[in-house]
């Protein structure tokens, strides 16, 4: 249900879950709120990065997939206050919205032909284009690897004038 290196549901997920609730109660009128007027409302969590993270928890598909909205506090004239709506009767995410993890490998794949061929007709890549090529054929959203160059042209499609070398 909750994730991350440091929770252990044996020590977290009551607690965790009661948070949530807590900001659910509070947030669910779809008036929009600070972290702070939230603490406020909420006044058995102490912590506004707690509540800040379970705002963000709402928009999660396994904690109702709900439409959580965003704003600077007094318009774009002021800086670095958020407020926050939950927005109970729009549409939800569902699992189904999100691209499988199998969808996301076949069009790295895809996207690793096309470069290739642009390499071939002398196509130079962007830092960025690189950098998220490598992240894809290293598995990214699944932590496996799309494939490992089989030619050997292939193993140097990258060079260090490129801005970086084939990923491993």
């Amino acid at each position: 249900m909750f994730g991350g290196e440091t929770y252990k549901a044996e020590l977290d997920k009551a607690r965790l879950l009661k948070q949530l609730e807590r900001v659910f109660e509070t947030m669910q009128d779809g008036v929009w709120r600070t972290l702070k007027e939230i603490r406020q409302a909420t006044p058995a969590m102490a912590q506004e990065t707690s509540l800040s993270a379970r705002v963000r928890d709402f928009r999660k598909v396994r904690h109702g997939g709900y439409l959580v909205e965003r704003r600077r506090r007094g318009g774009e004239t002021q800086t670095g206050l958020w407020e926050y709506r939950l927005d109970v009767n729009a549409p939800r995410a569902t699992s189904s919205q999100r691209p499988e993890k199998k969808e996301i490998l076949a069009a790295a794949k895809e996207l690793f032909a096309h470069c290739l061929l642009a390499k071939q007709h002398g196509a130079v890549f962007s830092v960025t284009c690189v950098r998220v090529l490598k992240w894809l054929l290293a598995g990214a959203p699944s932590g496996k690897a799309v494939r490992e160059p089989e030619k050997e042209e292939e193993k140097g499609a990258w060079s260090e004038k490129e801005e970086g070398e084939w990923p491993t």
